[in-house]
């Protein structure tokens, strides 16, 4: 990537008029009233989210349902991107839960979605990502369909591997959660990190990123598939945080029951 002084040395412009060139670029303005259109399954994770950030943000938007193209077997053809979530906005197509978020969190007018300290938004982005690779994805309904389908593993089996990875994504929150210390490493010299403080929700008293993404996810563990619940008590800092936004207006609309 070039740096803001090549750039100045191969552009031949002014160092002002670059800064405010490249400034521009990087801080777009808030959207006013935009048409945004979610398409996708009420009960789909990334819908869920996606409702929860948008809500947070105070936006106003329509849901489209997705019509997916099912196969000669009765089953949903769950390739290509027509059978997955996406959010139009003014006739931009945004796929993928963390552009979505992106796009929300800093086009859209309301409450910032990511904590104001840089070591609080690493916190949080940490969560989120660890949540959107490691929790997710044991989830999908194609995964689910390629371990019958294609491994051959019963029903039973099936729910006890996705339990499993849903109770090792809890154990490794709940460490985070109540450690939010080890963010900041001990050196010799002392350093100027400052973790973040507990408080209602993942950091701090705000909704964020970490919570927009990891909450969906508790609330399947608690509403969904008998066979998937989990026992919140073995995760008491994680179990804190989700009873605090159960309780928040714009999670409650996008509980999939309330869609």
């Amino acid at each position: 990537m070039l740096s803001f002084s090549s750039l100045r040395q191969h552009s031949g412009v002014s160092p002002v008029l670059l800064r405010n060139f490249c400034r521009a670029i990087s801080t777009a303005p808030l959207l006013k009233n935009p048409k945004i259109i979610l398409h996708g399954f009420p009960n789909s994770g990334t819908c869920f989210l996606t409702r929860f950030a948008l809500h947070a943000k105070g936006a106003k938007f329509e849901e489209q349902p997705l019509n997916v193209r099912m196969k000669p077997d009765g089953t949903p053809d769950t390739t290509g991107p027509s059978s997955k979530p996406w959010l139009e906005v003014d006739g931009l197509r945004i796929d993928m839960p963390g552009a979505i978020f992106n796009f929300v969190n800093e086009r859209l007018e309301g409450p910032a979605l990511l904590p104001a300290s840089a070591e609080g938004r690493a916190r949080s982005r940490t969560l989120a990502s660890f949540c959107l690779g490691n929790m997710m994805p044991f989830q999908y309904w194609r995964v689910v369909s390629f371990l019958k389908a294609d491994m051959g593993l019963s029903d039973a089996q099936v729910q006890k591997w996705r339990r499993h990875w849903l109770e090792d994504g809890f154990e490794q929150v709940e460490d985070w959660l109540k450690n939010p210390e080890a963010l900041c490493l001990s050196l010799p010299g002392g350093n100027s990190c400052a973790a973040p403080e507990p408080g209602r929700f993942c950091i701090g008293d705000s909704v964020s990123m970490a919570d927009i993404f990891l909450m969906p996810q508790v609330y399947w563990s608690q509403k969904g598939d008998a066979a998937l619940r989990v026992d919140l008590s073995k995760y008491p800092h994680l179990k804190k945080v989700y009873e605090n936004t159960a309780k928040e207006e714009a999670f409650v609309k996008s509980c999939p029951e309330n869609i």
